[in-house]
């Protein structure tokens, strides 16, 4: 019976059974903006600067990017119910998960792209420049690199 469960355990552990957690696939923006075609419809997490405003909700690969509308380097994020109103709208640096759509621009067909069906959202800690000791690294916020 014990190996019974070690072999049960280890079978979870090797499929990577995660409860409620979809298996996905880390990548750049740049990735989603280059070869589109490969991420359809999958399930994608990466990291970039966020902006969160009304008919501007996207995740750009920089700040300037945004700063100076190039809509090309970003990829709408549609929020959903789940995040209306609970993410703020300051831009800032961000984590995000959730299934690619190759085909759709978002708002007006300006982005490389749309995010959608959003299970992970969240602030990504910049590595330098900490001038609190107890402030987290990236990878204690879940981020493992």
């Amino acid at each position: 019976m014990k190996a019974m469960i070690v072999a049960a355990t280890v079978y979870l552990m090797v499929a990577r059974v995660d409860a409620g957690v979809q298996p996905f696939e880390r990548v750049s923006i740049i990735q989603l903006i280059a070869r589109p075609e490969l991420y359809d419809g999958k399930v994608v997490q990466l990291v970039g600067y966020g902006t969160f405003e009304h008919e501007g909700t996207a995740i750009y690969l920089h700040a300037q990017d945004y700063e100076y509308g190039v809509s090309r380097n970003s990829v709408w994020l549609s929020l959903g119910e789940k995040w209306k109103g609970s993410f703020g709208t300051q831009p800032r640096y961000v984590l995000v998960r959730g299934v690619f759509r190759a085909g759709d621009g978002g708002h007006k067909g300006l982005h490389s792209g749309d995010l959608s069906d959003i299970e992970r959202l969240e602030d990504w800690a910049p590595l330098t420049g900490r001038t609190d000791a107890n402030s987290k690294p990236p990878h204690a916020l879940g981020c493992s690199r």
